[in-house]
């Protein structure tokens, strides 16, 4: 059975946006910002893809249909593009797995980096192999990168993509590493998880001489556990512009739980180039709690 997945809507009322602010980096995106953008006018150099990944809901394969291209980073990170949104949902759906066959556990996420025209030899998966994880504790995450060069808006740049995976009921340690808090302000599981991503992050980029960060490009981009770490990588990518000026990191993620009290001492406008979009009738947006009172 085939889904094939057509529009892409997310919602979250403004009191979710309050709630939400003073826990996770960048913006939280209410349904009437989405609503603002349905009739965005579509970038040039942009061509319609399908990307294949497994659903449960489906029971099979499913396939979103989105937009990629040049021309999605033309303009500023800072500025919510519908359609980076919707190519991203798709890459975090495909990042998931394949259900029960773990000798090919990565298959989708590699074959929707290559749907975007990333050479497979630029692949590079974590994590998606039980028997062959990096962090043999409870921190496990799984992730992706992949690169291009990409010409925009005349010039030539690399693009590099960092795709964290939600957690899976295949990797069980991961729930340990979800409910691992800490008792300071940041939460300790997403932040260990998060370290371990950002120096297999720094070691991709230094073996592949892409270091240069005028000439870069990054999206960063996660579903639930995999939001909550590629929303800490984006802010430190984002503080220290090392890889990338913060004009060029891209940061979307989806279903974020929250990730650190030191966000509400942060400037409003801080993180402009984090999006962090919810569905208000979800809970996971908003554990851990902030506060608990007896």
């Amino acid at each position: 059975m085939t889904l094939v997945l057509t529009m892409i809507l997310i919602i979250l009322n403004a009191s979710g946006v309050a709630a939400l602010a003073s826990a996770i980096n960048g913006k939280s995106l209410s349904i009437f910002n989405w609503l603002s953008l349905i009739g965005e006018q579509q970038p040039d150099e942009l061509s319609e893809r399908d990307v294949t990944f497994f659903s449960i809901v489906a029971g099979g394969e499913a396939v979103a249909d989105v937009l990629w291209g040049p021309g999605l980073f033309e303009g500023s990170a800072t500025a919510f593009s519908r359609d980076i949104a919707i190519a991203s949902i798709a890459l975090c759906s495909a990042a998931v797995g394949n259900g029960s066959d773990f000798d090919d556990y990565d298959k989708y996420i590699i074959d929707a980096l290559k749907t975007y025209d990333f050479d497979e030899e630029t692949i590079e998966t974590y994590n998606y192999d039980r028997n062959n994880l990096d962090d043999p504790g409870d921190h496990i995450v799984g992730y992706s990168f992949a690169h291009q060069e990409m010409q925009v808006s005349g010039e030539m740049y690399n693009l590099i993509v960092a795709v964290v995976r939600g957690t899976t009921s295949d990797f069980g340690r991961e729930w340990h590493s979800n409910f691992e808090v800490g008792r300071e302000r940041s939460h300790l599981g997403f932040g260990t998880a998060e370290a371990l991503v950002f120096d297999a992050l720094e070691d991709y980029l230094s073996e592949r001489g892409l270091t240069d960060a005028v000439s870069n490009k990054i999206l960063v981009t996660g579903h639930s556990r995999g939001a909550a770490v590629a929303n800490l990588l984006a802010a430190r990518l984002t503080s220290d512009e090392t890889y990338a000026a913060a004009a060029n990191i891209y940061a979307y993620t989806f279903a974020t739980p929250n990730v650190s009290k030191d966000a509400a001492d942060l400037p409003q406008d801080a993180y402009a180039n984090i999006y962090n979009i919810i569905n208000a009738e979800d809970f996971i947006p908003y554990v851990p709690l902030y506060s608990v009172h007896d």
